[in-house]
């Protein structure tokens, strides 16, 4: 027994010694690896460049990866945001997290609930620098975005908007189909911080290395759909309540720490425009028959018979019991009937019962109204809001795209609500500021003929496919009468930029892409408006922001052939300094720069021909702007007398960019230029 005691310790020891040695060992690893970048998780906000003690950081669209745990999956979104620090003027600083509906699908960055609210208040508070961080990232639950905003206070904001609550069961770390960790907030989160370490990003690396990372070429839907359908009583709709509760608990709790105002919204979907999931109910063979027949027979006299209608699918309520499908074309029935109040409680309840539950059921929004009022925070009723600017029956397609992402007319809504909400929370003395109009906000972030086809059309394919097409057909076919009606009205141009985008071998965003085939295509102005909403999309950048103001401002001189006024001339002449800020990029080579400060001197009339000369060097440079080039040294050589040197450009770049009969073009008019002057 002496003997026995002293053995036991010394296993005990023994263990307790190989784990901490085991325990040192992955430290210290860690700690390895932790210093290479290449094995890190991607960061939050990453630096793109600095001059003159001003530094260009922005959001960065990788950190959506860490979420999704190495699989490449089609859909997964996450848009960058510029800023500059330090900055000179007082900062409001709003960061807004949450999943797509706050990553703006399916509009363009600049045209979404964010990017408005940044516009709004700016208008209420002009002496500050606004800044709206948008967080969002494609369907991600309640538990991303508490991560999201965790890294998020490192910016400082004053505050942090949060609208979450669609994606908690189907979506990233949510109760079902993109659940890694299991379902306990615990089990999740020690699931993610394993995700984080850089050791389990150098194994990543070297199973995709030697066997290759699994990959997913289905589109995002696809993937969250794969948990099924889920009744109204599965156990894993309660854990996304309680998932939910604990999250913005948590939230709230470090965001007072912090001093930072919380503001919670509660999710708009759309009722009566969208259509449950569909399935047969799960009833005998004689019932279900009778169950389709009655069904088939209110579909066919919804309109012609709306109360013939109502009483089928009333007999079929009757014998399936509150079956989503039947629910909601019961409620349809009623609305047609103009029985609203009904119609609306009844399209509620199909949505609170949908087999495939993307939309937040009636109980995620009552748990968000509890925890907000528990722990005393702002919540902004989108619900309620979008529901009093909808028809009696219900939300429907006049303020959303699809099953819960807003149209135009939603996210400006969105964007009203929350600032709104801001300046009653920050600003008691200036309650009456002047707000401009819907239209005034479109007009200022460039809202485009184009990019509303291209939404049609994404809508369209999203509601033509499964497993959201049955039951959406009367919608999907409108979507594609007003998408080809835009087209009608598009200019030979835009057409042609939304060709060649479509085809993927543009590399840049639709409006851009048009913009040049408009520039080319000789339709000035409405080029130089589509390159002004590029720069409205992709600020402090070489192409979308550079590019297209250097090209917004050559539209002036072709289409009105005069210089710049003083206003014209701001946007190029603050392009030095953007391009000092930018130029670290590893897209931008040094003839590149230089061929933009030779174009910005061309616009403001001061020549510009010798740093131009210098780009010319470049094969980048002739291969990219050959046409913006040529135009300059043919009109610039001349004048300096160099006419010899002019038509050696032309023949040299034209030849080299496979361009000869715009060579033979330019060549034309130099020889012209050159019998004027000898005729003098």
């Amino acid at each position: 027994m002496k003997t026995a005691l002293p053995n036991f310790l010394s296993r005990i020891f023994g263990l307790f010694v190989a784990l901490l040695v085991g325990f040192l060992a992955v430290v210290v690893i860690e700690i390895i690896f932790g210093q290479i970048d290449q094995f890190a998780p991607p960061p939050l906000l990453k630096k793109v460049g600095d001059s003159d003690n001003r530094v260009l950081k922005t959001v960065n669209p990788h950190y959506a990866l860490r979420f999704f745990s190495g699989v490449n999956i089609d859909g997964m979104r996450m848009a960058p945001y510029p800023y500059i620090e330090p900055s000179d003027s007082k900062k409001l600083r709003v960061v807004v997290a949450g999943g797509s509906t706050i990553q703006g699908y399916p509009h363009p960055r600049r045209l979404t609930a964010s990017a408005y609210t940044r516009s709004m208040l700016a208008d209420i508070f002009p002496e500050y620098q606004v800044d709206v961080f948008n967080l969002g990232i494609t369907a991600v639950s309640s538990f991303v975005v508490k991560k999201v905003v965790q890294e998020a206070l490192s910016l400082n904001p004053q505050i942090v908007i949060v609208y979450t609550g669609h994606n908690e069961i189907y979506g990233v770390y949510g109760s079902a189909s993109l659940s890694p960790g299991g379902n306990s907030l615990l089990a999740k989160s020690i699931y993610y911080d394993l995700m984080q370490l850089s050791t389990t990003g150098f194994l990543r690396f070297l199973i995709d290395k030697f066997v290759g990372m699994p990959t997913d070429s289905r589109v995002l839907l696809n993937v969250m759909s794969d948990a099924g359908m889920l009744d109204s009583e599965d156990l894993r709709r309660k854990e996304a309540v309680e998932n939910l509760k604990g999250n913005i608990r948590e939230l709230a709790a470090q965001c007072k720490q912090k001093g930072v105002l919380l503001i919670v919204c509660t999710v708009a979907s759309n009722e009566r425009g969208f259509a449950p999931g569909f399935s047969e109910p799960k009833i005998g063979e004689k019932k279900l028959s009778f169950w389709r027949n009655d069904i088939n027979l209110g579909l066919k006299n919804l309109y012609a018979n709306p109360n013939l209608a109502a009483s089928h699918f009333e007999s079929a309520l009757g014998i399936a019991g509150e079956h989503p499908w039947t629910l909601f074309h019961y409620a349809r029935s009623l609305e047609v009937m103009g029985e609203t109040s009904r119609a609306h409680l009844n399209f509620v309840r199909a949505k609170d019962k949908d087999l495939y539950p993307w939309r937040a059921s009636s109980e995620i929004n009552i748990a968000l109204q509890d925890v907000s009022g528990d722990f005393g925070l702002i919540l902004v009723d989108i619900e309620k809001v979008f529901r009093q600017n909808s028809p009696a029956s219900g939300i429907g397609w006049e303020l959303m795209d699809d099953h819960l992402h807003p149209s135009t007319a939603g996210q400006l809504l969105l964007a009203r609500s929350w600032s709104q909400s801001i300046k009653l929370a920050l600003g008691d003395s200036i309650l009456n500021t002047k707000s401009r109009s819907d239209t005034d906000y479109l007009t200022s972030h460039g809202n485009l003929p184009l990019e509303t086809m291209a939404v049609y059309t994404e809508m369209h394919s999203l509601l033509s496919e499964p497993p959201m097409d049955k039951g959406n057909e009367d919608h999907a076919k409108s979507l594609e009468q007003k998408a080809d009606s835009v087209w009608l009205n598009l200019t030979e141009g835009e057409r042609r930029g939304f060709q060649f985008w479509k085809s993927g071998n543009s590399g840049r965003s639709l409006v851009l892409s048009a913009a040049d085939q408009l520039f080319a295509n000789g339709e000035w102005d409405l080029a130089r408006k589509y390159y002004l909403a590029s720069q409205l999309e992709e600020p402090y950048t070489p192409w979308g922001d550079v590019w297209a103001n250097l090209r917004a401002a050559r539209c002036i001189q072709l289409n009105e052939e005069r210089n710049l006024n003083a206003i014209e001339r701001l946007p190029i002449e603050s392009i030095p300094a953007k391009l000092d800020l930018i130029s670290s990029s590893d897209i931008l080579s040094d003839g590149i720069k230089m061929f933009f400060i030779g174009y910005c001197k061309y616009l403001l009339g001061q020549s510009g021909v010798q740093e131009l000369e210098i780009a010319a060097k470049s094969e980048d440079v002739k291969r990219l702007f050959f046409y913006d080039l040529l135009k300059i040294f043919c009109e610039e050589l001349p004048r300096l007398g160099r006419i010899n040197d002019a038509e050696k450009y032309v023949k040299e770049i034209t030849s080299f960019v496979g361009q000869r009969s715009y060579g033979v073009q330019l060549l034309e008019d130099l020889a012209l230029s050159r019998k004027t002057v000898n005729q003098f």
